[in-house]
């Protein structure tokens, strides 16, 4: 493992720090450094790379990921099995972004269900159910009911 008080560790992370705050799809300027050639590269002289010459900076996009909102929600009490069931869900969502179609699979057996309009749930347990909004314009979970049947 590498010491953080290490020059080249510092002289790394400020590279890493300046190249990422630059815009996406900016270009920056090489220093002169030999790089080999190769698919996605740009030779830049002679021989190697260098003399100042534009680079394209390339970094993946970032993925649109879903939200979960919990304020105002109705939460009874649960068993620790249901409360398991819940706890899958809302974490696929609030830590991998995932759609709460995709969350209900962590769930179990979770019967993702629409009722009406934006309103779905989740089955946590024969008689207890979680009933939230899907709102896909802004990619958000909004929670209703947590426990109990609706």
């Amino acid at each position: 493992m590498s010491d953080p008080s290490d020059r080249f560790e510092r002289a790394a992370e400020a590279n890493a720090r300046r190249v990422m705050a630059r815009p996406v799809g900016s270009r920056a300027v090489t220093s002169g450094t030999s790089a080999p050639e190769g698919p996605g590269r740009q030779s830049t002289a002679p021989g190697g790379w260098g003399g100042g010459v534009a680079v394209d900076v390339q970094r993946a996009p970032e993925e649109a990921r879903w939200t979960l909102d919990k304020k105002g929600a109705k939460f009874k009490d649960l068993t620790k099995s249901e409360e398991a069931a819940f706890d899958a869900f809302q974490n696929a969502i609030h830590n991998e972004g995932k759609h709460p179609r995709e969350a209900a699979k962590e769930a179990r057996d979770a019967n993702y269900k629409k009722l009406q309009g934006d309103q779905y749930q989740i089955r946590l347990s024969g008689g207890s159910r979680a009933t939230f909004l899907v709102q896909e314009a802004t990619m958000t979970v909004k929670v209703l009911q947590v426990g109990g049947h609706t």
